[in-house]
């Protein structure tokens, strides 16, 4: 299950089990910061972004919080929070510069520095080195990896990633609309 795209909002963390018998639970970080996540004293919760007091954060690494939130005090109340999401609204999220966030990628259109237009940008795989733009286009899926020899310029404005196609990143020989990468 993945956070529903609404740009004016951030997914940060994801609620899931109970964590102790005072309604604490245990949030997957759906962010680069963890400190920023930390320092929050509220989220907007759920689909419905209803607004959330938090009364104790503690990270558990890089990755995982357990947080506590006022009005869900024992456990079986922090058992109706698993699995929603918490969000912060856009404007305060951190972006270190030149960053980008996957909201703002996704959609993007993908062309060659020779001006060949491949696809659009239609999801973001996080390995553990770099990124990699999953693209749709008449030759059908390929497979960017977001990385300085390759992705060359991107316009915030104009919506459009130029690159710099590595040896063997675009089928040249396969038929338009297979499966390429």
């Amino acid at each position: 299950m993945s956070a529903p795209d609404r740009p004016e909002y951030i997914a940060v963390g994801r609620i899931g089990a109970p964590h102790g018998v005072r309604g604490q639970v245990h949030v997957s970080l759906l962010t680069d910061f963890p400190g920023a996540f930390r320092r929050r004293t509220s989220f907007l919760l759920g689909e419905q972004f209803r607004p959330i007091a938090v009364s104790r954060t503690r990270l558990q690494g890089k990755e995982a919080a357990v947080i506590g939130i006022a009005g869900y005090e024992d456990r079986d109340a922090a058992e109706t929070l698993r699995g929603q999401f918490l969000y912060i609204p856009a404007a305060e999220a951190i972006r270190p510069g030149g960053h980008l966030f996957v909201h703002e990628v996704v959609g993007m259109t993908v062309r060659t520095r020779a001006g060949e237009v491949l696809g659009t940008v239609t999801e973001i795989i996080r390995t553990g080195a770099n990124d990699v733009y999953v693209v749709r286009g008449e030759r059908g899926e390929i497979l960017v990896p977001a990385i300085r020899a390759c992705v060359r310029r991107i316009e915030r404005t104009r919506r459009r990633i130029t690159i710099d196609p590595l040896e063997g990143l675009i089928p040249e020989d396969q038929p338009r609309g297979g499966r390429g990468g």
